[in-house]
C-alpha cells in the first residue's frame, strides 16, 4: 500500500510530493548515439589516428564524463516518467530522479572542470550567477551534504535545487548539448588540436 502525500511529507520531505511535473528533455532522442561517443572516439584514435598523444588522456576523460552525464540524464527523466505516471507519491522513486540528476550534474562539471584545466582558463567566476557557477554550487552542496540535514539538493518541477541555487532542466540541458558539440566535433575529427612543433 502507498505512502499518502500527509504520510510522505511528515515522515520523509514536503519536497517530494511538490514534484508533479516530468519536464526533462528527451537528450538520448536528441542524440541517439552518445552511448558510444567513447567507443568511437577510441576507434578514430585506433584507425584515423587524428588526435596527438599528448592530448588522449585529456579527451577519453572528457568524452567518459560527457557521455556518462547524458546516460545519467537519460535514467533521470524515465525514473521522472515513471514518478509523475505514479501520481507523485514514490518517495524512493523520487529518490532515484534525484540520485541519477546529482551523477549527471556531477559528471557534467567533471566534464567542464576538465576542460578548465587543459586550458588552464577559467570557465567563470566565483559568484558571477552564470549557469556553470551554479552547477558548481549545486554540485558541491550534493558532495558535501551533511548527514543531520533533510535535503540539501532537490527536484522541482523546473529543475533541481538547493537554499541558494536552481538550475533549471533547460540550463542543464544547454552545457549537455555544449559538451555534445565538442565532443562530436572531436570524433568527426573537425577539431584537431594543434601538431607538436
Amino acid at each position: 500500500m502507498p505512502l499518502t502525500s500527509y504520510a510522505i511529507e511528515t515522515f520523509v520531505s514536503a519536497k517530494i510530493t511538490a514534484l508533479t511535473e516530468s519536464n526533462i528533455a528527451d537528450m538520448a532522442k536528441e542524440y541517439p548515439d552518445a552511448d558510444r561517443w567513447l567507443t568511437s572516439f577510441v576507434g578514430n584514435v585506433i584507425f584515423r589516428n587524428h588526435i596527438q598523444e599528448s592530448d588522449r588522456p585529456f579527451l577519453i576523460q572528457f568524452i567518459r564524463k560527457v557521455e556518462k552525464s547524458f546516460d545519467e540524464y537519460r535514467l533521470a527523466k524515465e525514473a521522472l516518467d515513471q514518478f509523475v505516471q505514479r501520481g507523485n507519491t514514490g518517495w524512493s522513486s523520487y529518490f532515484k530522479v534525484l540520485g541519477h540528476l546529482e551523477s549527471s550534474i556531477a559528471q557534467l562539471y567533471q566534464a567542464f572542470d576538465t576542460a578548465r584545466k587543459k586550458l588552464n582558463q577559467n570557465l567563470f567566476e566565483t559568484d558571477d550567477g552564470s549557469s556553470l557557477d551554479r552547477l558548481n554550487k549545486i554540485y558541491n552542496t550534493s558532495r558535501h551534504q551533511l548527514a543531520q540535514d533533510e535535503q540539501t539538493v532537490w527536484v522541482t518541477n523546473a529543475g533541481i535545487s538547493t537554499a541558494y541555487h536552481e538550475l533549471s532542466f533547460n540550463e542543464i540541458e544547454e552545457m549537455l548539448r555544449e559538451c555534445a558539440s565538442i565532443t562530436q566535433r572531436v570524433i568527426s575529427g573537425e577539431i584537431e588540436p594543434k601538431k607538436q612543433s
